[in-house]
């Protein structure tokens, strides 16, 4: 039984730094899609795990996301577009196969990240 506790340790210490390693990413497409509020919030999220005083508090504070991503801490309906043209009925917004890609790859992070909580 102890080594079973032991791994379950060390899994829980893998899928804490499988979640900032994804949190890391879904920031830097925040970032570069113009979201700096958004990637703020996970910003200030992947900071507290890091300066958690323990392996145990940044577990903790890793899997807190979960309550995140049950409200809207994670952001998930974002959509990567760019303003075009602005006018009289307000801003054209259009959307590349780059900034889709990107919105999609941000999707599939906020879902890894859903899942390793939930198994979690």
């Amino acid at each position: 039984m102890g080594a079973e506790h032991v791994g379950g340790v060390e899994d829980a210490m893998t899928d804490t730094r499988r979640i900032e390693v994804l949190l890391q990413d879904a920031i830097r497409l925040l970032d570069e899609s113009g979201f700096p509020l958004a990637a703020d919030e996970l910003r200030d999220s992947l900071r507290a795990i890091r300066s958690a005083p323990t392996g145990g508090a940044r577990r903790r504070r890793a899997f807190r996301l979960k309550d995140l991503s049950d409200g809207a801490g994670l952001v998930p309906d974002v959509y990567f577009c760019r303003a075009t043209a602005a006018g009289p009925d307000g801003l054209r917004l259009s959307r590349s196969a780059s900034l889709r890609r990107d919105e999609e790859r941000y999707r599939r992070t906020l879902e890894e990240i859903q899942s390793i909580l939930a198994v979690a």
